[in-house]
């Protein structure tokens, strides 16, 4: 009698242990196979047979079934660049499972929401999602998800600039990509690495990882995955000036990504174009391929930035206006020599000299003039953004003050850390360029030509040391701490390639 008890206990306990692991792989098992949809059928097919699929189990009121049919349209929508509707579906999911206490699949839909927040770059909201992610793979203890997870932190890290850490995930996921996880995985991963290598200027390495990469996308025929690899190995040519070579396999990747409507890899097919035709100095095609990137991105992420339109634009208009007026120029010329003597000729060309002189001085002077104020302006700008977010610390401050009087934990106006708010809007920022160009015409246009790969942080803080603001007073504007404009300094002098010793501020004002 005694042995028969202790045999129930030790069964109870080896399945109390086993339990988590089980409910993990029946739910991954019961996904694949409730699944209605065949995957030959297009997405919007996919989509009507996954509403049917949840209209149904809702009536019923099946919750794994509800649970499920999220899930699926989740998917659905983020292969359609639909990513609005894509994390509607997994709050959806999210919240049922809350309710029957799921932590597992709740895991796997934080591991969903990171891949939504990583695909409209917030990546640290993505990056927060995955680590809940990591959390619950570990208490289910599936290594591929554990693994897949790992590298992209890894991949989201890298974007952020922390390469110590994307480095370090990594290492941790690259072996167990390879261990427990489908090659198509380990493409992915390995696609993914390159871009952190990218993003550290090892081009070369980039390369041969994309290549492999690539290799075992075509040996499982998965164009999916090929697709974003050939793109990625595009933009490492590019960065190497292998022109031709990027050129053709952007050429390539974006007749796959039209005829396949995979938009969230058209984007950067457009973006790759535009780039190489402007290395290439084919302006035209340049321009008509940043007005496409830039008119899907906005659809596509919510970001409207036609800076380097502009820019381009204005270049080319340029170049036609100095030719019409040389060609005119030299029209003028020649009927004068004609029609007058070398006297006459000589004095109206004296008497138009001066005239232009005189108008080009009083142009000067209202140009001048113009600058002066528009400098004004922009001080005065800068001084009112510097104000504003003195005024709201200084609120915090005082706020801080009367709770810690009164015993109680203070966490910043409304539970926000004040240094994390964006005081100076999209909108501020627009408007703080106007009056920046009008006081130094040109001068952003010849900084992302000087610079092309600057990001619009480093750009910000360029800026910002033109105006000689100081660290405190930049950051004061952006409503961000002094260290994180103390790091982008040394962003901006490794993208400068500025040596030991050369002087940031002395290279900026003197541009």
């Amino acid at each position: 009698m005694g042995n028969v008890v202790r045999y129930i206990f030790l069964l109870v306990i080896i399945l109390f242990f086993l339990h988590p692991l089980a409910a993990f792989q029946d739910f991954k098992t019961l996904y694949k196979a409730s699944d209605p949809a065949s995957k030959n059928l297009s997405i919007e097919a996919k989509k009507e047979a996954h509403k049917l699929f949840l209209d149904s189990v809702q009536m019923r009121k099946d919750t794994m079934g509800i649970i499920l049919g999220h899930f699926y349209l989740s998917n659905d929508h983020v292969i359609a660049s639909q990513y609005e509707d894509a994390m509607t579906h997994l709050i959806h999911a999210e919240e049922l499972a809350s309710e029957i206490v799921d932590t597992l699949i709740l895991g796997c839909i934080s591991h969903k929401k990171g891949l939504v927040f990583s695909l409209i770059q917030n990546y640290q909201k993505g990056i927060e999602e995955y680590e809940k992610a990591l959390i619950q793979n570990s208490i289910a203890k599936d290594s591929q998800f554990i693994a897949i997870t790992l590298e992209q932190l890894g991949a989201l890290h890298g974007y952020n600039h922390d390469f110590v850490k994307s480095t370090n995930y990594y290492h941790q996921a690259i072996p167990l990509v390879e261990k427990h996880c489908a090659p198509k995985s380990l493409a992915t991963t390995l696609s993914n690495y390159g871009n952190t290598l990218i993003h550290q200027d090892k081009f070369s390495e980039a390369i041969d990882i994309y290549k492999r990469a690539i290799v075992i996308s075509e040996q499982i025929d998965d164009l999916y995955r090929i697709i974003p690899a050939k793109q990625n190995l595009a933009l490492a040519y590019l960065n190497v000036d292998s022109l031709s070579q990027a050129l053709d396999l952007y050429v390539e990747c974006k007749k796959v990504n039209e005829e396949n409507s995979w938009l969230d890899f058209l984007v950067y097919s457009y973006e790759g174009l535009a780039l190489t035709f402007e290395k290439m100095s084919i302006i035209d095609s340049s321009l008509t391929y940043f007005k496409k990137y830039d008119f899907l991105r906005d659809s596509l992420f919510g970001v409207n930035a036609q800076t380097r339109i502009n820019s381009l634009v204005t270049e080319r208009e340029m170049r036609q206006k100095e030719e019409e007026v040389r060609v005119k120029s030299n029209q003028v010329l020649f009927e004068q020599r004609k029609k007058y003597n070398l006297i006459i000729g000589a004095i109206i060309f004296i008497l138009l000299s001066s005239i232009g002189f005189w108008l080009l001085a009083n142009k000067n002077r209202d140009t001048e003039m113009k600058l002066k104020d528009s400098r004004s302006a922009l001080v005065d700008l800068s001084n009112d953004h510097q104000s504003k977010n003195g005024e709201l610390r200084t609120t915090e401050s005082r706020m801080m003050y009367e709770v810690h009087n009164n015993g109680e934990k203070f966490s910043g106006l409304f539970g926000i850390d004040m240094y994390d708010m964006k005081i100076l809007t999209d909108e501020d920022w627009n408007f703080f360029k106007v009056h920046f160009e009008k006081a130094y015409p040109n001068y952003i246009q010849k900084v992302r030509q000087r610079f092309p790969t600057i990001t619009e942080a480093e750009e910000r803080l360029f800026l910002f040391i033109k105006l000689n603001l100081t660290n405190k007073e930049s950051a004061n504007i952006l409503g961000i701490k002094s260290d994180t404009i103390k790091k982008t300094r040394m962003r901006l002098r490794k993208r400068l390639k500025l040596k030991k010793g050369e002087d940031l501020d002395h290279l900026v004002r003197t541009f």
